[in-house]
């Protein structure tokens, strides 16, 4: 859904738009490829037996 042009006439309104846009948008995706890529990384012990 596009954001009417009247709407994006502050710097502030266009903040609150791109936020709102992220949030919906780019943010769930960046969590699928983050889960996706922690899936498919073995998981490595730490080199002097220490616990993290």
């Amino acid at each position: 859904m596009e954001t009417p042009p009247e709407k994006l006439n502050t710097l502030e309104a266009i903040e609150q738009t791109v936020r709102q846009k992220v949030l919906q948008h780019v943010s769930p995706e960046i969590g699928v490829f983050l889960f996706k890529q922690s899936q498919e990384q073995p998981k490595e012990e730490p080199e002097n037996g220490d616990v993290v």
